[in-house]
């Protein structure tokens, strides 16, 4: 659960990068 956690923190920090590079 833990990493499922961190996988998806990291999934979302990189489609905010995204979003604020567009």
């Amino acid at each position: 659960i833990l990493l499922a956690f961190v996988l998806s923190s990291y999934l979302y920090n990189r489609n905010k990068k995204l979003v604020i590079n567009i």
